[in-house]
């Protein structure tokens, strides 16, 4: 009886809480998808306590009103377990839920190979926020950003964005590239993650390229200190009030004033920044046949800041790649 009802409280004051936090402090303490994962252990303690004390009751009841009982718990159990079923197909039909029945692509498959075979668990991958937290769902390796909803909801990330653009998106200057060389030991970073999905996983572009909508690019919020770094490394920006999380938007959800990083992308596949191009190793890839001819789709660099190469990796700085 004790946990059930901690476990009801706990997940009452989880679910209704922002009434009264949200006037006084302006913030959520329990994100609200955590909320459905409190309501399911409470609804589950919640069926066993009740099956419990109906046997109680049962034993001190006439022989006659058993049957009764016992008829009105059966349904009762049947009742829901019926809205249980109902609800795992609801799910069953969701985009996402699909997706994960579907077999790995070959490119992932070669990557989890690699990465197992010659990378240790606990090496840092620099990528964008989508494709690091898809990297480390299927490697368990170590990323400077990814989803924050997939994280703690208390931990900082402000100062991971913002040194990652810096790293991928800064102004090449002496001062730049000797902060990003910087930035690169601090956080141990090994390794650098592109596939085609880097710039869509960001940002979603028109026919003529302007920007027209964004998925999960770099964003801090709005701070003196975040523009003063960023303008410091020539990291463009753009100030939003809007909202932070990639699937969380509309009027049920807070919006916040933003920074939204602006990448100015080198190329498709050379997104970052062209003094990044000397420390990059190519160690891995993965090619796809398009219109006829041998294309990479997925590359894995090393970093490699004790040697550098002259110049970068296929061809001068100046060159402008399609």
């Amino acid at each position: 009886m004790v946990f059930t009802g901690i476990l009801i409280t706990a997940s009452v004051i989880g679910a209704f809480h922002y009434l009264i936090t949200q006037p006084l402090l302006g913030v959520d303490f329990i994100p609200s998808y955590a909320n459905r994962f409190l309501w399911t252990f409470m609804e589950i303690a919640l069926v066993v306590f009740f099956i419990k004390e109906a046997r109680k009751v049962i034993a001190t009841i006439p022989q006659y009103a058993k049957l009764v009982y016992a008829i009105l718990l059966l349904v009762m159990v049947v009742g829901a377990g019926a809205i249980q079923v109902y609800a795992l197909q609801h799910f069953g039909t969701n985009q996402w839920y699909q997706n994960a029945q579907q077999d790995l692509s070959e490119q992932h498959k070669s990557l989890i190979e690699f990465m197992k075979k010659y990378t240790d668990v606990n090496d840092v991958v620099l990528t964008t926020p989508e494709l690091g937290f898809a990297l480390n769902g299927l490697t368990g390796r170590k990323l400077v950003v990814t989803r924050r909803a997939q994280n703690d909801a208390f931990y900082d990330f402000d100062p991971n964005f913002r040194d990652a653009s810096v790293i991928l998106y800064g102004k090449p200057s002496k001062e730049t590239t000797a902060k990003k060389i910087e930035l690169l030991k601090k956080y141990n970073i090994k390794y650098v993650y592109w596939d085609t999905y880097w710039i869509e996983s960001e940002y979603r572009f028109d026919e003529n390229f302007n920007i027209r909508d964004w998925f999960d690019p770099l964003i801090v919020f709005d701070t003196p200190s975040n523009r003063a770094y960023l303008g410091q490394y020539g990291v463009l920006f753009t100030p939003l009030f809007t909202w932070l999380d990639p699937t969380l938007k509309g009027p049920r959800f807070k919006q916040l004033n933003l920074l939204f990083i602006q990448p100015g992308y080198r190329s498709f596949d050379l997104p970052w920044k062209a003094d990044l191009d000397p420390y990059l190793k190519e160690v891995w890839s993965h090619t796809s046949t398009h219109n006829g001819k041998e294309v990479k789709v997925a590359v894995l660099y090393r970093i490699d800041l004790d040697n550098p190469s002259v110049l970068p990796l296929e061809e001068p700085l100046n060159e402008k790649r399609t």
